[in-house]
């Protein structure tokens, strides 16, 4: 396997490749940062969180990619190792650049070192208009739904009727938190349907949903039987 980073170059003229240094990383979180509108404290530490991971292991830093032409950062995909899947953070490109592919090229950069280093499962959440972007680029929906104990019969009938079409991605998992305790599970719809989410909610009050993205995995076993293990989830 070869070491050297793989470099792409783009029609627009940017240079894509994974990053290269630190502060380079640096300069893509900033960039990300401002573009996106980022708190300091987005996912408990924007910048301690991607660069604590690229100092430990400098290899993983190829799943954070930049488009950029001479040192002036236009794009970035930042993924991370979260268990036995990565995570796809944010994706941010420049306006003047946007709608020519760049995003696409980023993401399938990272992916392709996710799948070098062992990895063949991605995972994100997404705005309501980046959904496109990510069902374009292969990504399937999934309806996360985290319920508590005592909404778990209501949300078994549903899945025995009106959610019964739908496959299970994972395996429902226990979760506790402090004095409260259930379980989690994510089901694969067609396409995102924030109809059918807030149906779920109503007819479960202890039951919240979200939709996350997903590539490269396939539906588990159907059943509401608890696993005893916490879900891999961002």
């Amino acid at each position: 396997m070869s070491s050297s980073p793989r470099l792409e170059e783009h029609r627009t003229g940017l240079s894509l490749h994974p990053v290269r240094s630190a502060e380079e990383l640096r300069t893509a979180l900033a960039f990300a940062q401002r573009l996106l509108g980022l708190a300091n404290d987005h996912r408990g530490g924007f910048f301690d969180y991607y660069l604590s991971r690229y100092l430990r292991h400098a290899e993983h830093g190829r799943l954070q990619a930049v488009a950029e032409a001479e040192g002036e950062i236009h794009g970035t995909v930042l993924g991370s190792i979260q268990g036995n899947h990565v995570l796809i953070g944010e994706v941010a490109v420049d306006l003047a650049y946007r709608g020519q592919g760049i995003g696409s090229r980023l993401l399938a950069l990272v992916e392709h070192y996710a799948r070098r280093f062992g990895y063949h499962r991605f995972l994100l959440g997404s705005a309501l208009d980046a959904r496109g972007f990510y069902l374009k680029n292969g990504y399937t929906p999934l309806l996360w739904l985290h319920v508590e104990h005592s909404g778990m019969s209501q949300l078994e009938q549903m899945l025995q009727t009106e959610l019964r079409a739908y496959p299970l991605i994972w395996k429902p998992a226990a979760w506790k938190q402090a004095d409260r305790q259930g379980i989690q599970l994510a089901l694969q719809t067609p396409a995102p349907d924030e109809a059918l989410r807030k149906r779920i909610e109503q007819a479960v009050p202890t039951c919240r949903g979200e939709y996350l993205f997903a590539k490269g995995y396939a539906a588990e076993a159907s059943g509401l039987v608890s696993s005893g293990e916490t879900a891999e989830l961002p």
